[in-house]
């Protein structure tokens, strides 16, 4: 069970009694109708709405807001598949909605206006945060109310006329901003929480806080700005969030409770006063902030270091103490002790628990304590607000014995030098020449980076590359080397938070180019600061000739501290939360090696995380090289909307590889790293193909082609010269820039870029399952979904491909275990991005544009197996039974029926996915219509031969009246780049009946050829790959008709030639592109090939053979 919450209506007057009682009844939609006299609601599979109350008669209290939901980590994750009455009494029904994930409670009583709220889990993985919210009609819901802030929520016209500078939050004329994020707080001092009208409503109210996930820091936002009549609430009402106790809620489980208590002393002799304690996962690999699974309780010790716990639902946890400040302020470790046990009717007493710290040496100075926040330091403990950190100076001078810790700004967020000035007596240098540098980060945003320096040397850096795990945890950080110098100081940054040092480091005089503290550069793990495996510097550094170079005796050092990483990884005793995926791969290899140490019952897990290599500077004259090619010179900011529009509405529903929350950063030019500008640029070469002709032509570009290849190139650019980036990262980038088709390189780039895509999948180890030994406790649920659709695209491009371009398939199934992507992950992203994102850049119906993604997935696996059996070079003939097997796969395969709405792009996914679904059918008659399959009786083939070709027919016949409908409805401007190739195989197909005998088969099979081609013709304007198939068909309607062609591709049309510059655009696009005649060199022989009766769909491989040899000189 999860949590537990009473969620109320209430009003100025006295609550209406009730006389019938609760109820739920099915409507017969997929929706169910709960409530009682008071009130009711209607269920659908994910949302609540139409919310009726007495207190306000006739009103829809959700109007046009979103209604009520469940979802974790800020998604609405959870489809509700059935409803039932699981229990009931005098006075209250148990209604119980069920989904994949768990079952979510609505306990109604007769005469309550509201609903008590639990939830039973049953497959949640680790997450963040786990919430059930309404977002209410804000026309009745005009304030807001928490424990630590209650006032008028902002006037709706405020956000229209107010600038949007980050998410969810604007900046108005006279300066000031408006933002939901004011009403955070920490969810452990809440006391109840809302939104109230005048009339109307909603407060929650929580009997206890042990359900919710994480520690002491845990902060999230309870009032929404669409949300929920203040009343002061009845002392009945109010005393339900002192205890754990609800007197109709008789679970055997959940009332069996015990307790704990315990005493900690540090290692110096020191108890641990006012220390944080946490009761949480028995499993201390998996750190706090992400821990959700279970119950979790949180206290502090008292001044003697004594801690106890009440009322602990019985099991096992993990007992977790860090320092809160105070006299702990020098502490950085944690404590740790898996494995605690709690009884029913039992305190287990720990007795005094010891908690080892850092020897207690000298210490030279420290700014701020130890402590996870941001507290004693200018500015920080503030009431919520944006724009803090704009007071803090851009440089700064602190110095050690005359300033203090509020002097010290608690954030930075402007370019400059922050300085720390102290004197080092010359005889404490003498006697220990090295000095240990420990930093305390609050959090950090998203683009910091921070060089710290001691006299003008660089002793190491951060960025979100070093410290790239969540950006709102805490980190500590102990930077790889300190130069030893008297007169040390200098610290320059461009963002900190929370800076302190402590300590030094009794480490023999080195060479300076070597460590001389234990580097760490993410938040201490919860686990033992020392595992085995892990030598210290000094025994590491003794090794190896004394004669060899430092610099080589580093790298080789550094070298083997991987392997020794890797090692220690796979047996769960990394000594940090890493965050960069790492895929051992399988056996044999160095894999073998790893599962020699994980016993013979079970296998190490495959996908780790390890550390990040340490940032690099990109060099001047790269940046400048970058510049000159014109990189950084973005669209017009309409420009930008237009296109990112266009991305998410055509591309991201049939190929979700990107997580949605890139929107967040691409709003505003400065806040794009360059990893981000490669994204952009590599999605809008995609989205360049649905934008108005009208947005090419303001850009001062000759043609839409002409803007597509310049923000390829500019693509390719930074994939090639910007710096380090994740692997995942590059993945995305690859799949979309397989989209580019060009002449200049043989037409190869698709299959180049799919191939990029494939073997970063495989390095990452997408194809394989990360929970397919044991449940991957490193790997997070987000991660898992964009895993998932990552491994989905490639496999969909990797299929289509390879039917198009003739070329091998580089996936083989039989390696691969990853579960295909399902509709929740496709949508897990898309809730974070707030009301105005989501609204502005996603479709309404992308839960079921995105079905025909999944659906095509399995067309897809179905495709692959086609080509397996039908057109392997060295493959054996199909036998009947396999013919007959995988004909039947694919007559049983299902078009979503989605209940079209009336989108018109809805309505061009219908029509697209029936193009796949033709393209494949004809892609495995093609063959067998000249075959006869193994076990088939020989007076039998000629029959089976003419029922497979009629097949096939009818199979093109259908690719024509999908064609026709996308004509007649005037959806031909949605077509994407993958669209032409659908039309080759029907294609193909009806210039074969071009060549028959039977003069009325052969007209049938022209002016089938020439719907074809007149769609061709239109998608000629915007896809290169067009020009091609226009270009290889025409010429092949020209040797059959022995006359000249005109511009429909059927000679024997009486049609006036139209000139390239004289085509209109009927696509909805505006004036029409320049038509691009990319036309390849054909000879008879080719042509031959593709009218031949036995030849396959390999086109384009035997073109580029015939291609003219390239000629150096013209490059």
């Amino acid at each position: 069970m999860r949590f537990l919450s009473l969620s109320l209506l209430s009003l100025l007057s006295p609550a209406v009694r009730a006389s019938r009682g609760p109820f739920l009844q099915e409507t017969g939609d997929g929706s169910w109708v709960m409530g009682n006299d008071l009130w009711n609601v209607t269920q659908g599979s994910v949302y609540a709405k139409n919310l009726y109350w007495k207190g306000v008669p006739g009103a829809d209290l959700v109007g046009s807001a979103s209604g009520h939901y469940l979802g974790y980590d800020g998604e609405n994750n959870f489809r509700f598949t059935n409803a039932t009455i699981s229990a009931k009494g005098t006075h209250f029904i148990d209604v119980s909605f069920q989904s994949t994930a768990g079952d979510f409670h609505w306990v109604i009583f007769d005469d309550l206006s509201g609903a008590y709220q639990y939830f039973v889990n049953r497959a949640l993985p680790n997450i963040s945060i786990l919430r059930t919210l309404w977002r209410l009609a804000p026309e009745y819901f005009t304030h807001g109310r928490t424990h630590v802030k209650d006032e008028p929520l902002p006037a709706f016209d405020l956000y229209s006329t107010g600038t949007n500078v980050q998410d969810e939050t604007w900046q108005l004329a006279d300066g000031s901003y408006i933002t939901k994020y004011d009403w955070s707080n920490a969810v452990r001092d809440r006391d109840f929480y809302g939104v109230y009208g005048s009339k109307v409503g909603s407060w929650w109210i929580h009997p206890s806080t042990e359900y919710y996930n994480s520690d002491h820091l845990s902060q999230t936002l309870t009032v929404h700005r669409e949300n929920w009549a203040r009343r002061h609430l009845s002392q009945p009402e109010r005393s339900e969030a002192l205890g754990y106790g609800i007197c109709w809620f008789d679970n055997k489980a959940y009332n069996s409770r015990g307790g704990l208590q315990g005493t900690l002393r540090l290692s110096d002799g020191r108890p641990a006063s006012n220390a944080a304690v946490y009761l949480g996962d028995s499993d201390t690999n998996v750190r706090p902030s992400i821990q959700g699974s279970n119950y979790y309780y949180t206290t502090y010790t008292n001044d003697k270091g004594r801690f106890s716990f009440k009322h602990v639902r019985t099991g096992s946890y993990g007992l977790y103490a860090s320092s809160n400040g105070g006299k702990l302020a020098d502490v950085y470790t944690n404590y740790t002790k898996s494995d605690v046990n709690i009884t029913k009717d039992r305190t287990l007493n720990l007795g005094q628990l010891a908690w080892k710290v850092s020897g207690r040496t000298k210490r030279i100075w420290q700014i701020g304590a130890f402590d996870k926040t941001a507290r004693g330091f200018k500015n920080g403990g503030l009431p919520y607000q944006h724009g803090v950190t704009e007071e803090s100076p851009a440089n700064l001078t602190f110095e050690v014995g005359k300033s203090k810790d509020s002097d010290w700004y608690y954030a930075s967020s402007a370019i400059g030098t922050w300085t720390v000035e102290f004197n080092l007596a010359e005889n404490d240098f003498a006697a220990n020449k090295t000095a240990l540098l420990s930093v305390s980060f609050a959090g950090y945003s998203q683009s910091a980076a921070l060089n710290i320096h001691v006299n003008g040397n660089v002793i190491d850096s951060l960025s979100k590359n070093t410290l790239a795990s969540d950006p709102g945890e805490w980190r500590f950080f102990q930077p790889r080397r300190c130069l030893p110098n008297a007169n040390l100081s200098g610290v320059s940054s461009n963002k900190d938070q929370s800076y302190s040092s402590a300590g030094h480091q009794d480490v023999p005089s080195r060479p300076p180019s070597h460590p001389t503290s234990h580097v760490s550069t993410q938040p201490p793990n919860y686990a033992p600061q020392q595992g085995p495996g892990y030598p210290s510097p000094e025994v590491a550094h003794s090794t190896g000739s004394s004669s060899q170079p430092g610099s080589d005796r580093q790298r080789d050092f550094d070298e083997e501290q991987s392997g020794i990483e890797i090692s220690c990884a796979a047996r769960g005793q990394s000594t940090t939360d890493h965050d960069v995926p790492f895929y051992t791969g399988e056996q044999p290899g160095v894999t073998a090696v790893v599962d020699l140490y994980s016993g013979a019952q079970r296998s190490a897990p495959r996908h780790l995380l390890l550390r990040p290599s340490p940032p690099t500077s990109m060099l001047q004259c790269e940046k400048d090289y970058l510049r000159s090619k014109g990189v950084f010179n973005l669209p017009r900011e309409s420009s930008r909307k237009e296109l990112l529009i266009a991305y998410f509405h055509n591309m991201h529903p049939i190929l979700p590889v990107l997580n949605a929350g890139v929107l967040k950063n691409m709003q505003e030019p400065l806040n794009m790293s360059l990893p981000d500008l490669l994204l952009f640029w590599s999605m809008a070469s995609v989205a360049i193909n649905f934008v108005p002709s009208s947005l090419w032509q303001l850009e001062g570009f000759a043609s839409r082609k002409d803007m597509k290849d310049t923000m390829y190139g500019y693509a390719k650019c930074l994939y090639d010269v910007g710096g380090t980036m994740s692997k995942e990262h590059q993945l995305q980038c690859a799949l979309l820039l397989c989209f580019w088709h060009s002449d200049r390189d043989s037409h190869s780039q698709p299959w180049y870029w799919s191939g990029v895509a494939v073997s970063l999948c495989q390095i990452i180890g997408l194809h394989r399952n990360p929970d397919s030994v044991t449940v991957n406790p490193h790997v997070s649920p987000q991660s898992r979904r964009m895993w998932r659709r990552l491994w989905g695209a490639c496999l969909f491009r990797d299929r289509w491909l390879s039917l198009t371009l003739g070329r091998p398939m580089r996936i083989r199934l039989e390696d691969c275990d990853m579960p295909f992507p399902t509709l929740e992950d496709v949508l897990f992203d898309v809730e974070e991005l707030g009301p105005l994102l989501k609204e502005t850049y996603i479709p309404e119906d992308l839960d079921r544009l995105a079905q025909y993604w999944i659906s095509l997935l399995q067309l897809s696996r179905l495709l692959g197996n086609i080509l397996i059996l039908c057109y392997q070079q060295n493959g054996s003939a199909p036998s009947l039974q396999q013919c007959e097997s995988l004909e039947a796969e694919l007559l049983q395969y299902r078009i979503p029926e989605t209940g079209r709405s009336g989108s018109r792009l809805e309505d061009f996914f219908y029509y697209h996915a029936q193009l796949h679904h033709q393209a494949a059918m004809i892609t495995f008659y093609r063959p067998l219509v000249t075959i006869t399959p193994a076990g088939l009786e020989l007076d039998a083939g000629a029959l089976w031969r003419s029922k497979i070709r009629s097949r096939m027919e009818a199979a093109a016949a259908s690719t024509n009246a999908a064609l026709d409908s996308i004509a007649r409805e005037d959806l031909v401007g949605f077509a994407g780049p993958m669209t032409p190739p659908l039309l080759v195989p029907a294609m193909h197909a009806h210039l074969l009946n071009c060549k028959s005998p039977d003069s009325l088969v052969q007209r049938l099979g022209f002016n089938k050829l020439d719907l074809c081609m007149a769609v061709m013709r239109e998608l000629q304007r915007t896809y290169t790959s067009a020009s091609i198939f226009c270009g290889i068909f025409g010429e092949a309607i020209r040797l059959l008709q022995k006359s000249p062609m005109n511009q429909v591709g059927v000679s024997g049309s009486q049609l006036p030639a139209v000139g390239p510059d004289q085509l209109q655009s009927s696509d909805g696009r505006g004036s029409a592109d320049p038509v691009n005649t990319d036309m390849p060199f054909i000879d008879d022989s080719f042509l031959n090939f593709l009218l031949d009766e036995e030849s396959g769909y390999n086109l384009w491989e035997s073109m580029n053979m015939m291609e003219p040899p390239f000629d150096v000189s013209q490059a």
